[in-house]
Protein backbone atom coordinates (compact mmCIF):
# COMPACT_ATOMS: atom_id res chain seq x y z
CA UNK A 1 0.00 0.00 0.00
CA UNK A 2 1.33 3.32 -0.94
CA UNK A 3 0.73 6.95 0.61
CA UNK A 4 0.76 10.70 1.21
CA UNK A 5 0.17 13.59 3.93
CA UNK A 6 -0.47 16.60 6.70
CA UNK A 7 -0.17 17.41 10.29
CA UNK A 8 -1.68 18.60 13.22
CA UNK A 9 -1.25 17.70 16.63
CA UNK A 10 -3.79 18.93 19.72
CA UNK A 11 -7.54 17.69 19.47
CA UNK A 12 -9.76 21.02 18.49
CA UNK A 13 -12.80 21.95 19.60
CA UNK A 14 -14.92 22.06 16.20
CA UNK A 15 -18.84 22.63 15.44
CA UNK A 16 -19.78 20.78 12.50
CA UNK A 17 -22.39 22.50 10.05
CA UNK A 18 -25.11 20.81 8.37
CA UNK A 19 -27.63 23.67 6.72
CA UNK A 20 -27.71 26.17 9.00
CA UNK A 21 -28.03 23.30 12.33
CA UNK A 22 -24.88 22.91 14.33
CA UNK A 23 -23.66 19.65 15.22
CA UNK A 24 -21.89 19.18 17.96
CA UNK A 25 -18.46 17.25 17.70
CA UNK A 26 -18.13 14.51 20.23
CA UNK A 27 -14.62 16.04 21.28
CA UNK A 28 -16.63 18.64 23.58
CA UNK A 29 -17.48 18.07 26.52
CA UNK A 30 -15.84 14.23 27.03
CA UNK A 31 -18.16 12.32 28.83
CA UNK A 32 -15.68 10.72 32.07
CA UNK A 33 -18.86 7.01 32.48
CA UNK A 34 -17.20 3.85 32.71
CA UNK A 35 -17.19 1.37 29.95
CA UNK A 36 -16.62 -2.35 30.82
CA UNK A 37 -14.21 -4.20 28.00
CA UNK A 38 -12.45 -6.62 27.79
CA UNK A 39 -8.45 -7.08 28.05
CA UNK A 40 -7.63 -6.85 24.26
CA UNK A 41 -8.62 -2.57 24.61
CA UNK A 42 -5.78 -2.01 26.81
CA UNK A 43 -4.06 -4.56 24.66
CA UNK A 44 -4.27 -2.51 21.09
CA UNK A 45 -4.24 0.82 23.83
CA UNK A 46 -0.42 -0.21 25.00
CA UNK A 47 0.52 -0.82 21.38
CA UNK A 48 -0.93 1.95 19.37
CA UNK A 49 1.38 4.12 23.05
CA UNK A 50 4.71 2.26 21.58
CA UNK A 51 3.83 3.15 17.96
CA UNK A 52 3.33 6.53 18.99
CA UNK A 53 6.50 6.90 21.12
CA UNK A 54 8.45 5.21 18.10
CA UNK A 55 7.08 7.62 15.69
CA UNK A 56 7.72 10.63 17.86
CA UNK A 57 11.53 9.66 18.02
CA UNK A 58 11.87 9.12 14.35
CA UNK A 59 10.25 12.94 14.03
CA UNK A 60 12.70 14.15 16.50
CA UNK A 61 15.80 12.23 14.51
CA UNK A 62 14.33 12.79 10.98
CA UNK A 63 14.17 9.72 9.65
CA UNK A 64 14.94 9.84 5.99
CA UNK A 65 11.71 9.73 5.11
CA UNK A 66 9.60 11.08 7.23
CA UNK A 67 8.85 14.22 6.07
CA UNK A 68 5.13 15.11 7.89
CA UNK A 69 4.06 12.21 7.96
CA UNK A 70 5.75 10.57 11.07
CA UNK A 71 4.55 13.85 13.34
CA UNK A 72 1.34 13.51 12.21
CA UNK A 73 1.26 9.77 12.59
CA UNK A 74 2.48 10.52 16.54
CA UNK A 75 -0.81 12.57 17.20
CA UNK A 76 -3.12 9.64 15.26
CA UNK A 77 -1.70 6.84 17.45
CA UNK A 78 -1.31 9.02 20.67
CA UNK A 79 -5.40 9.82 19.63
CA UNK A 80 -6.10 5.91 19.32
CA UNK A 81 -4.21 5.33 22.75
CA UNK A 82 -6.23 7.93 24.40
CA UNK A 83 -10.06 6.50 23.10
CA UNK A 84 -8.75 3.18 23.90
CA UNK A 85 -7.84 3.96 27.41
CA UNK A 86 -10.04 6.42 28.56
CA UNK A 87 -13.49 5.42 30.79
CA UNK A 88 -15.77 5.94 27.31
CA UNK A 89 -14.48 5.48 24.58
CA UNK A 90 -17.52 6.64 22.81
CA UNK A 91 -17.50 9.92 25.08
CA UNK A 92 -14.94 12.48 23.01
CA UNK A 93 -11.31 12.77 24.10
CA UNK A 94 -10.49 13.37 27.79
CA UNK A 95 -6.76 14.67 28.29
CA UNK A 96 -4.53 12.73 25.95
CA UNK A 97 -2.20 10.17 27.06
CA UNK A 98 1.09 10.67 27.66
CA UNK A 99 3.59 9.84 24.85
CA UNK A 100 7.28 9.12 26.00
CA UNK A 101 10.29 10.26 23.89
CA UNK A 102 12.56 7.19 23.29
CA UNK A 103 15.62 7.49 22.83
CA UNK A 104 17.46 5.37 19.89
CA UNK A 105 21.29 5.71 19.49
CA UNK A 106 21.18 4.77 15.45
CA UNK A 107 18.70 4.69 12.97
CA UNK A 108 19.21 1.03 12.30
CA UNK A 109 17.57 0.52 15.78
CA UNK A 110 14.78 2.69 15.38
CA UNK A 111 13.93 1.23 12.07
CA UNK A 112 14.03 -1.87 13.59
CA UNK A 113 11.39 -0.91 16.76
CA UNK A 114 9.39 1.19 14.51
CA UNK A 115 8.74 -2.17 11.92
CA UNK A 116 8.00 -4.03 15.02
CA UNK A 117 5.91 -1.81 16.45
CA UNK A 118 3.62 -1.40 13.28
CA UNK A 119 3.10 -4.84 13.65
CA UNK A 120 2.14 -5.22 16.68
CA UNK A 121 -0.35 -2.43 16.98
CA UNK A 122 -1.93 -3.93 13.71
CA UNK A 123 -2.19 -7.52 15.09
CA UNK A 124 -3.91 -6.23 18.30
CA UNK A 125 -6.32 -4.45 16.29
CA UNK A 126 -7.06 -7.35 14.23
CA UNK A 127 -7.44 -9.62 17.42
CA UNK A 128 -9.73 -6.47 18.86
CA UNK A 129 -11.64 -6.12 15.45
CA UNK A 130 -12.20 -9.87 14.98
CA UNK A 131 -13.28 -10.17 18.83
CA UNK A 132 -15.73 -6.90 18.45
CA UNK A 133 -19.35 -6.96 17.96
CA UNK A 134 -21.20 -5.39 14.99
CA UNK A 135 -22.04 -1.61 15.16
CA UNK A 136 -20.13 1.19 16.74
CA UNK A 137 -17.58 -1.25 18.37
CA UNK A 138 -16.54 -3.10 15.43
CA UNK A 139 -16.26 0.09 13.20
CA UNK A 140 -13.66 1.52 15.92
CA UNK A 141 -11.58 -1.39 15.07
CA UNK A 142 -11.74 -1.59 11.77
CA UNK A 143 -10.73 2.30 11.73
CA UNK A 144 -7.55 1.01 13.90
CA UNK A 145 -6.58 -1.86 11.36
CA UNK A 146 -6.85 0.65 8.74
CA UNK A 147 -4.51 3.14 10.28
CA UNK A 148 -2.65 0.65 11.47
CA UNK A 149 -2.02 -1.09 8.38
CA UNK A 150 -0.87 2.07 6.80
CA UNK A 151 2.11 2.28 9.79
CA UNK A 152 3.29 -1.21 8.39
CA UNK A 153 3.83 -0.17 5.14
CA UNK A 154 5.33 3.27 6.44
CA UNK A 155 7.38 0.87 8.02
CA UNK A 156 8.69 -1.38 5.83
CA UNK A 157 8.97 1.20 3.27
CA UNK A 158 9.95 4.85 4.14
CA UNK A 159 10.39 5.64 0.30
CA UNK A 160 6.63 5.17 -0.70
CA UNK A 161 4.73 8.03 -0.82
CA UNK A 162 1.96 8.31 1.79
CA UNK A 163 -1.62 9.42 2.14
CA UNK A 164 -2.30 12.76 2.94
CA UNK A 165 -2.71 12.09 7.29
CA UNK A 166 -5.36 14.82 8.96
CA UNK A 167 -7.70 14.57 12.23
CA UNK A 168 -10.80 14.57 10.68
CA UNK A 169 -14.20 15.85 11.52
CA UNK A 170 -15.10 13.25 14.10
CA UNK A 171 -14.18 10.89 16.98
CA UNK A 172 -15.89 7.59 17.51
CA UNK A 173 -19.60 7.45 18.95
CA UNK A 174 -22.48 5.65 19.40
CA UNK A 175 -24.05 5.73 15.85
CA UNK A 176 -26.37 3.83 13.73
CA UNK A 177 -23.31 2.86 11.20
CA UNK A 178 -26.57 1.27 9.06
CA UNK A 179 -26.95 -2.39 7.11
CA UNK A 180 -23.57 -4.07 4.73
CA UNK A 181 -26.24 -3.33 2.09
CA UNK A 182 -25.95 0.14 2.87
CA UNK A 183 -22.28 -0.21 2.50
CA UNK A 184 -21.85 -2.49 -0.16
CA UNK A 185 -24.30 -0.15 -2.45
CA UNK A 186 -21.56 3.17 -0.69
CA UNK A 187 -18.79 1.20 -1.92
CA UNK A 188 -19.82 0.01 -5.19
CA UNK A 189 -20.49 3.61 -6.07
CA UNK A 190 -17.20 4.78 -5.15
CA UNK A 191 -15.60 1.73 -7.03
CA UNK A 192 -17.67 3.10 -10.18
CA UNK A 193 -16.10 6.38 -9.83
CA UNK A 194 -13.06 5.66 -9.59
CA UNK A 195 -13.30 4.02 -12.42
CA UNK A 196 -14.78 6.95 -14.30
CA UNK A 197 -12.22 9.80 -12.94
CA UNK A 198 -9.01 7.48 -13.98
CA UNK A 199 -10.56 5.73 -17.09
CA UNK A 200 -10.85 9.86 -18.36
CA UNK A 201 -7.76 10.87 -16.54
CA UNK A 202 -5.42 8.04 -18.77
CA UNK A 203 -7.49 8.91 -21.77
CA UNK A 204 -5.65 12.44 -22.28
CA UNK A 205 -3.22 13.67 -24.17
CA UNK A 206 -1.43 15.51 -21.30
CA UNK A 207 -1.49 12.83 -19.25
CA UNK A 208 2.38 11.38 -18.46
CA UNK A 209 2.89 7.84 -19.45
CA UNK A 210 4.30 7.21 -15.76
CA UNK A 211 0.62 8.32 -14.46
CA UNK A 212 -1.48 6.65 -17.40
CA UNK A 213 0.23 2.98 -15.69
CA UNK A 214 -0.58 4.12 -12.59
CA UNK A 215 -4.05 4.88 -13.58
CA UNK A 216 -4.16 1.40 -15.43
CA UNK A 217 -3.38 -0.68 -12.06
CA UNK A 218 -6.06 1.69 -10.41
CA UNK A 219 -8.56 0.96 -12.58
CA UNK A 220 -7.76 -2.88 -12.66
CA UNK A 221 -8.56 -2.74 -8.98
CA UNK A 222 -11.38 -0.65 -9.02
CA UNK A 223 -12.87 -2.98 -11.76
CA UNK A 224 -12.31 -6.12 -9.28
CA UNK A 225 -13.76 -4.10 -6.29
CA UNK A 226 -16.70 -3.47 -8.21
CA UNK A 227 -17.49 -6.92 -9.37
CA UNK A 228 -16.93 -8.58 -5.76
CA UNK A 229 -19.34 -5.82 -4.49
CA UNK A 230 -21.69 -6.26 -7.51
CA UNK A 231 -22.18 -10.05 -5.93
CA UNK A 232 -22.07 -9.14 -3.01
CA UNK A 233 -25.00 -6.96 -3.18
CA UNK A 234 -26.84 -9.44 -5.13
CA UNK A 235 -26.17 -12.10 -2.59
CA UNK A 236 -28.15 -10.02 -0.31
CA UNK A 237 -31.01 -9.89 -2.57
CA UNK A 238 -30.63 -6.48 -4.15
CA UNK A 239 -30.42 -5.40 -7.18
CA UNK A 240 -26.93 -3.18 -7.57
CA UNK A 241 -27.34 0.22 -9.12
CA UNK A 242 -25.59 0.78 -11.93
CA UNK A 243 -23.00 3.61 -12.41
CA UNK A 244 -23.94 6.66 -13.62
CA UNK A 245 -22.95 8.36 -16.85
CA UNK A 246 -20.55 10.74 -15.79
CA UNK A 247 -19.16 11.76 -12.43
CA UNK A 248 -17.61 15.91 -11.54
CA UNK A 249 -13.82 16.11 -11.96
CA UNK A 250 -13.30 19.07 -9.97
CA UNK A 251 -10.02 20.00 -10.60
CA UNK A 252 -10.50 19.08 -14.12
CA UNK A 253 -7.70 16.91 -16.35
CA UNK A 254 -5.50 19.10 -17.72
CA UNK A 255 -2.40 17.60 -16.34
CA UNK A 256 -0.80 14.82 -14.26
CA UNK A 257 -1.83 17.06 -10.57
CA UNK A 258 -5.18 17.84 -11.76
CA UNK A 259 -5.94 14.30 -12.47
CA UNK A 260 -4.68 13.11 -9.21
CA UNK A 261 -6.51 16.30 -7.44
CA UNK A 262 -10.12 14.82 -9.57
CA UNK A 263 -9.10 11.00 -8.40
CA UNK A 264 -8.51 11.43 -4.97
CA UNK A 265 -11.80 12.39 -3.55
CA UNK A 266 -13.24 9.19 -5.32
CA UNK A 267 -10.53 6.74 -4.17
CA UNK A 268 -10.72 8.34 -0.30
CA UNK A 269 -14.42 7.31 -0.51
CA UNK A 270 -13.71 3.90 -1.74
CA UNK A 271 -11.13 3.38 1.13
CA UNK A 272 -13.64 4.90 3.69
CA UNK A 273 -16.55 2.83 2.36
CA UNK A 274 -14.62 -0.39 2.73
CA UNK A 275 -13.72 0.70 6.39
CA UNK A 276 -17.60 1.29 7.26
CA UNK A 277 -18.28 -2.47 5.51
CA UNK A 278 -16.03 -3.72 8.11
CA UNK A 279 -18.10 -2.27 10.54
CA UNK A 280 -21.06 -4.40 9.82
CA UNK A 281 -19.37 -7.40 9.46
CA UNK A 282 -17.97 -10.15 12.36
CA UNK A 283 -14.56 -12.31 12.70
CA UNK A 284 -12.08 -12.79 9.73
CA UNK A 285 -14.76 -11.20 7.58
CA UNK A 286 -14.61 -8.07 9.38
CA UNK A 287 -10.60 -7.81 9.73
CA UNK A 288 -10.15 -9.03 6.12
CA UNK A 289 -12.46 -6.40 4.69
CA UNK A 290 -10.69 -3.70 6.76
CA UNK A 291 -7.73 -4.73 5.55
CA UNK A 292 -8.85 -3.91 1.82
CA UNK A 293 -9.36 -0.39 2.42
CA UNK A 294 -6.39 0.90 0.00
CA UNK A 295 -6.01 4.83 1.02
CA UNK A 296 -3.32 4.95 -2.00
CA UNK A 297 -3.65 8.78 -3.49
CA UNK A 298 -6.41 9.11 -1.02
CA UNK A 299 -6.46 11.39 2.21
CA UNK A 300 -6.61 8.92 5.77
CA UNK A 301 -8.18 10.12 8.78
CA UNK A 302 -7.43 9.35 12.32
CA UNK A 303 -10.66 7.43 12.38
CA UNK A 304 -11.23 6.71 8.56
CA UNK A 305 -14.78 5.42 8.27
CA UNK A 306 -16.35 7.42 10.71
CA UNK A 307 -16.83 10.78 8.24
Amino acid sequence: MKMRMSLLVTVVSVVLLTGCVANPDPRISASQSTSARSDLWQQAASAERFLAGVYRAADSMSLPGCGDWCAAATAMHQAHDTVLSQPDPWGGYNDSTVITLIDYGDEASLKQDLARAANEALAADQAGLAAATTGPETLLWASLVATANASVAFANDQTVAMPALQPGAVVPSQIDIGTSADADSAALSSANAVIYAATVGAAQATTSDGLKESLGAAIREAKADRDALDAQISALGVTPAPPALSYPLDAGVGSDDAVLASLAPYQTNLANAYVRLAGTMTGQDAVDTAMTANFTGATLTWWPGWG
